[in-house]
């Protein structure tokens, strides 16, 4: 899912390319409700200033999230797994700074 529709188009055409067909493309704010859709595998390819656990509730059972969360100066890259119906496992993978997503949740900042 992205939310750009000629990401979608590209994407389509260079799996089409590869004989690759197991692929779902589809175009929309994937940080909208995705309702009870489950997937393998989940990519979010923008960082998330605020984690929520909504893409953890789309895995599957055995399905692994990769994602970029937190704000500069520390952001995160980890892999979550979905271990069972209740229960995730996270792995820090790396250090890095990417731009948010789009309509990305911003963390409340305290003022004086």
């Amino acid at each position: 899912m992205d939310i750009m529709p000629d990401f979608i188009e590209a994407a389509g055409n260079r799996l089409a390319g590869q004989d690759i067909a197991n692929v779902t493309l589809q175009a929309g704010d994937a940080l909208q409700d995705t309702g009870d859709t489950r997937y393998d595998i989940i990519a979010v390819t923008g960082s998330l200033p605020v984690l929520r656990q909504q893409f953890h509730h789309n895995l599957e059972v055995g399905g692994r999230l990769f994602v970029i969360s937190g704000e500069l100066p520390i952001m995160e890259a980890g892999l979550i797994t979905r271990v069972d119906e209740g229960h995730w496992s996270r792995e820090c993978l790396f250090e890095t700074c990417i731009p948010p997503l789009i309509n990305a949740t911003t963390a409340e900042t305290f003022i004086f």
